[in-house]
């Protein structure tokens, strides 16, 4: 079509004939324009940048081709007028090409988007509603469509709090497609804010195991009190959601500031449960610190948020940057620490701290659980609520400070006046408050508030109306507990300072458990309300113990439900004697700056955890073992050499060196020693920096440091011998024949290992108690291989294949020695995150996720010893390898061992 197009006249029309060539017009009508002429002059005007004379153009085709699928070009016109700002335009651009072709399904999806961003939530409801009805028609919508339809219904219904319809559209998607591991956990957490018991119901196509994999981490601290599966989820959920690798911007430097900086990244620096706390707890920095506030809050004109302005030094907005602009910025500051206020809580960040733009990262407040992430060093706690015993279940370390780690801060003080008549309760009752979200309201404590309205004559139980279906499900819940629903009585959301002043008129506050209410305590404490509480063994069932310890009142903490009735039983006692206790006297304001001033003294987190002081400093010693001139050439920066090049037992390879090392040598108790094959930096992409700075980390808290590269590999097998005979044939046998010779009382084929002890290559570095330790145990197994004629040295010296080499089964026993000593609890061990090392070249690196979720379940299977966990595994693990394809590859390699094929 060589009709000319005057730009400019397409530029300042609005699709009327009469200003633009009529040229142009008489080919479009002669159908000498064709769609795909028009599609290459769009892209054209596209390209310079000319979307006003596109969508002219798109008009004036539409309003004069001869065509009769206009309904692409209406579709792709809707789109360009919304990006032009004309979205009524293209409302009726989208509803033109409905009007064409019904059955097209994407105009349907992309009118319900605008609509909901107009504001306009009944009018998307409708429209994608209309889609889903298509679904029994002759031509119906793809699932793809039927399901991206429903979502979005669930998700809109959700937002707007209609969980039933919300709950009804996800779980008719899930009915068409199951294997939507986000649908479900957002199906779960409605169920949840809905009090719809229990959370976990049967779905078709989907098992209790997935449902518990795809529960969201916040949905799982109100789920369980179980602490190790806290942090399994926490991890699955990490490892699918977050694919970024980690980097490290920052080289390790300690900066000379006059000040100690430490930055915050949030979204929550606003009216919200963490913005709420905020002020107390920067004011506890005192001057020895520079604050940073690293911001991407939606924009709110309140006195809070501009307080909090004025609490930093330094307020920087990254609302527009992304994860590696702001990463650079942190860089650029010359953060000492960077601390998170989100975790995996709505809105979080993440990927700026996998950039490691400061030296130390931790988090604190935004989510009361173990993350999962690999990128933060250090949780802010106390000891009451993260005591020793139960930082295990943390992938982060506990920073302690005094006193409890929830900042006192009252705004009772500041709240309006309100009575109970306006609120509907009787004066003489006893008034059983308790306003937490809906969501962590569980059956057993519900069942526990009942029984107390049943000994409590005059109680009430004061709630929160948070949205329809919860009240509706509660009220039920009560009548089946034969409780009359006027003991119920409800209260609509309301701003913070009345909702202080609400507080006031509870006799007693009834925390939720597992899931404490943490921000809502500090008001309740402040408004002069008793508080009874329940904790247990995770770090969000602990945050009452830990407000009520800082004010010496310890006894309202409860350890079983029985044990939390009596108390409230006993309060409301106290109550008709006149004797309710008044108000709490006011907490420390929390003292975060001295426990930051010793973590920034100490350099490692895990010397803050036992010492307040600063520790001596572990070092590092690394050699690369030589084999040629090439290879004494290619000895990486700061490595020493460990010269092998006489050679002189082959047959042991990288054993030999290490063994005539810590032979000949004295080691120093405060150093790392690490001996590593040429291929190690081309394996781990790790230098000596990355790997000293690493032993700065975690050198004081582990005698073993672990760079292992195919984490696949160890996490989808239950250990590394498993492993190995899988690709060498025989070693678990041969493995299981030394260690029975040795004494040790260890059984290879059950033995559970993960990633925090297991390592691959002899790519680890160690202290000299570990490495004394190997080397015994490495000078039995030569031994052993060098006493001719016994069984076992049959078994060590038979060749296997390795690459394209042959090489004796002793060498991979040999490499596994570093496990058989951490597969006890002698030695501790800490691993480089599997997100910075790469994966294998089997089929198994493309199920990524799956490998971290097997390996999540195997941490939480050694922590526990709870066979759920590794039943759990087992199930993973086989799906894996039929989906992958491997167990069909070892097959094939076992017949033709057995001369079959």
């Amino acid at each position: 079509m060589n009709a000319r197009i005057d730009m400019a006249s397409l530029a300042s029309s609005q699709g009327s004939p009469a200003s633009v060539s009529d040229d142009l017009i008489a080919a479009m009508s002669q159908g000498l324009m064709t769609q795909l002429d028009l599609m290459s002059h769009i892209q054209h005007l596209e390209s310079l940048g000319e979307l006003r004379a596109a969508a002219n153009l798109y008009a004036l085709w539409i309003n004069h081709a001869k065509a009769t699928d206009k309904h692409f070009a209406l579709f792709n016109y809707g789109g360009m007028l919304q990006n032009l700002q004309r979205p009524e335009e293209a409302l009726a651009a989208y509803a033109a090409c409905i009007a064409l072709k019904e059955d097209f399904p994407q105009a349907y999806i992309n009118r319900g988007l605008l609509f909901e961003k107009l504001g306009q939530d009944a009018q998307a409801l409708q429209t994608w509603l209309s889609l889903v009805s298509r679904r029994y028609m002759a031509k119906p919508p793809t699932d793809e469509f039927l399901t991206m339809a429903l979502n979005h219904m669930g998700r809109l219904q959700e937002k707007l709090k209609n969980y039933a319809q919300a709950e009804q559209a996800l779980e008719e998607s899930l009915s068409i497609n199951p294997a939507q591991p986000g649908v479900i956990q957002h199906w779960m957490h409605i169920r949840q804010k809905a009090c719809q018991w229990p959370i976990y119901k049967s779905l078709p196509g989907i098992s209790l195991a997935e449902m518990k994999r795809y529960t969201s981490p916040l949905a799982m601290l109100a789920l369980t009190e179980d602490p190790a599966e806290q942090l399994l989820n926490s991890q699955s959920f990490v490892a699918r959601t977050y694919s970024f690798r980690e980097e490290r911007l920052s080289d390790g430097q300690i900066y000379q500031h006059q000040r100690l900086r430490v930055g915050y990244v949030s979204g929550d620096f606003r009216e919200h449960a963490v913005g709420f706390l905020l002020p107390s707890m920067l004011d506890g920095h005192g001057d020895a610190f520079e604050l940073f506030a690293y911001d991407y809050t939606p924009e709110e004109r309140t006195p809070l948020r501009e307080h909090l302005k004025g609490q930093f030094d330094h307020f920087r907005s990254i609302k527009d940057l992304s994860d590696r602009q702001a990463a650079e910025l942190v860089l650029a500051d010359e953060i000492d620490i960077l601390i998170d206020l989100h975790g995996l809580s709505s809105g979080a960040r993440p990927g700026i701290f996998a950039l490691h733009p400061a030296l130390k990262q931790g988090t604190y407040l935004g989510f009361m659980g173990p993350t999962g992430m690999p990128w933060f060093d250090f949780v802010i706690a106390d000891r009451q609520v993260l005591p020793d015993e139960l930082a295990v279940y943390f992938t982060e370390k506990p920073l302690h400070v005094e006193g409890s780690y929830l900042p006192m801060v009252s705004y009772a003080d500041h709240a309006p006046v309100v009575t109970r008549e306006q609120l509907g309760l009787p004066e003489g009752a006893f008034v059983m408050g308790a306003f937490g979200n809906t969501y962590k309201i569980t059956p057993d404590m519900f069942a526990t508030w009942m029984r107390l309205l049943q000994r409590i004559p005059d109680a009430l139980l004061w709630l929160v109306d948070d949205n329809k279906s919860s009240t509706q499900n509660l009220k039920a819940q009560a009548l089946a507990h034969g409780v009359p629903t006027d003991r119920l009585v409800f209260s609509s959301r309301t701003a913070h300072p009345e909702f202080c002043a609400r507080l006031k008129l509870a006799d007693v506050y009834l925390d939720t458990y597992p899931y404490n209410c943490g921000s809502t305590s500090n008001d309740v404490i402040h408004a002069g309300v008793p508080l009874v509480t329940l904790y247990g063994k995770t770090l969000v069932s602990r945050m009452g113990l830990s407000l009520l310890t800082a004010l010496n009142s310890a006894s309202n903490a409860t350890r079983s439900y029985a044990e939390y009735e009596d108390k409230v039983l006993e309060l409301s006692i106290k109550k008709k004697a006149g004797k309710l206790p008044v108000a709490l006297p006011r907490g420390e304001p929390l003292k975060i700056g001295q426990a930051l001033a010793n973590l920034n003294q100490a350099r490692s987190c895990a010397d803050t955890v036992h010492l307040p002081s600063v520790t001596k400093r572990p070092s590092v010693q690394l050699f690369q073992i030589c084999y040629t001139e090439e290879t004494l050439q290619s000895v990486p920066t700061g490595f020493g050499v460990l010269d092998n090049l006489s050679n002189e037992r082959p047959d042991w390879r990288e054993f030999w060196p290490m063994r005539n090392y810590l032979m000949s040598h004295a080691l120093e108790d405060d150093v790392f020693y690490g001996f590593f094959s040429p291929r190690f930096s081309y394996k781990t992409a790790l230098d000596f920096e990355k790997i000293s700075e690493f032993a700065l980390q975690h050198g004081s808290d582990n005698d073993v440091l672990i760079f292992s590269p195919f984490w696949d590999l160890n996490s989808l097998f239950l250990n590394s011998f498993e492993q190995g005979d899988f690709f060498h044939p025989g070693l678990m046998s041969c493995s299981q024949q030394f260690l029975q010779a040795t004494g040790h009382d260890l059984r290879l084929p059950e033995l559970v290992m993960h990633g925090e002890n297991t390592a691959f290559c002899n790519y680890f570095i160690a202290k000299k108690k570990f490495w004394l330790h190997w080397l015994e145990l490495g000078e039995k197994l030569f031994q052993a291989a060098e006493t001719t004629g016994t069984p076992l040295a049959i078994a060590l010296n038979q060749n296997t294949i390795y690459s394209h080499d042959v090489l004796p089964q002793k060498i991979f026993v040999q490499e596994r020695l570093v496990n058989m000593l951490l597969a006890g609890p002698q030695f501790k061990s800490k691993s480089w995150s599997m997100f910075g090392l790469p994966c294998s070249v089997t089929p198994l690196s493309q199920y990524q996720s799956q490998a971290a979720e097997a390996n999540a379940l195997k941490m939480a299977y050694a922590k526990t010893g709870d066979a759920l966990y590794i039943n759990e595994f087992h199930q993973l693990r086989d799906k894996v390898w039929k989906d992958s394809g491997i167990g069909e590859l070892a097959n094939a390699r076992d017949r033709v061992l057995r001369g079959e094929a």
